[in-house]
């Protein structure tokens, strides 16, 4: 069962999962704005220094700007679990 809420983000659904994480259909609280939201699967093992380290990374992701490239929102961490806030794209998956 995917969790009700992560950082300042409403699940709304899962959306798919993998060996990097978990990526959900989230709303946005603030905005109203729905979201692809990824948790990442290291969660709670990476210390607190590894972890702000992460974050600066996908922070540096979010300032790129090209037409095919999702687009970064917000990086952060809620309860030890990284998460990264994206654009969410409909249509299909690769497989279709």
């Amino acid at each position: 069962m995917p969790p009700k809420a992560i950082g300042p983000y409403r699940v709304l659904e899962t959306l798919g999962s993998g060996g990097a994480g978990t990526v959900y259909r989230a709303l946005d609280r603030r905005s109203n704005d729905e979201v692809a939201l990824k948790l990442l699967s290291t969660g709670p093992s990476l210390d607190d220094r590894a972890a702000r380290r992460l974050v600066r990374e996908f922070e540096t992701l979010a300032d790129l700007s090209h037409p095919n490239v999702v687009k970064v929102f917000e990086a952060g961490v809620h309860e030890g679990w990284p998460y990264l806030a994206m654009e969410l794209i409909e249509g299909l998956t690769l497989r279709h």
